[in-house]
């Protein structure tokens, strides 16, 4: 097995269209990659590296809902449920983190204490997971207006977190048309993803080993 390096791991991220000064927001999984020298924190030490000290590099730290009753969420020390590259960055010392008992997300860079600072005063239209979780001021909501790069490694849309995000914005935009509450809208991951892959040029590649 061939064991990826840091220099291997930014050459691979610019390969996909990474440049400095990038607003990133990545979905991973560790293992798909194969063997990386220096594990989970050098993929981390890479995008930095890639985005450089202008770019801005966030993940989702994800708390599931399921297993109740569960521990209070405590912002500085609960862990991230959605993989060990989201963890390490959460423990990295310059990260920053949101204030969601469900849906955090945590950042490294420039734009990190302006794109997380506001999660738990985010508003919008109600979700499973409260107003706030992708609520107008939320992490989520800044990477759509901002623009962010959307990175998944290794996995597929399944585990994209973001189509909430339009789930919540369509239930904004049609609620008005009715008197009484209408429930939260089910979208499939898949035919969402399958659309995306239609109408958009999605670049594909890989990170290490890992499908990108």
């Amino acid at each position: 097995m061939i064991s990826s390096t840091t220099q291997n791991l930014i050459h691979d991220f610019r390969q996909l269209g990474l440049q400095t000064g990038d607003l990133v927001l990545f979905h991973s999984s560790l293992r798909s990659i194969g063997q990386v020298i220096g594990g989970a924190s050098a993929v981390i030490e890479a995008l930095l590296e890639t985005v450089g000290e202008q770019g801005t590099v966030a993940v989702p730290t994800i708390i599931h809902t399921s297993g109740y009753p569960r521990e209070p969420f405590e912002v500085a020390s609960r862990p991230s449920e959605v993989g060990a590259i989201t963890e390490a960055l959460r423990l990295h010392p310059q990260a920053m983190r949101s204030i969601h008992p469900t849906h955090s997300v945590a950042a490294i860079g420039p734009l990190a204490k302006e794109l997380v600072g506001g999660h738990e005063n985010a508003y919008g239209a109600w979700t499973p997971w409260g107003a706030q979780a992708f609520g107008t001021g939320s992490p989520w909501d800044l990477f759509y207006r901002w623009n962010a790069r959307y990175l998944f490694i290794g996995v597929s849309f399944q585990v994209c977190t973001l189509f909430h995000y339009a789930q919540t914005r369509y239930l904004a935009k049609h609620q008005c048309n009715y008197a009484q509450p209408i429930p939260f809208p089910y979208f499939s991951h898949e035919k969402m993803g399958e659309k995306l892959k239609e109408e958009l040029q999605l670049k594909p590649g890989y990170i290490g080993a890992a499908e990108s």
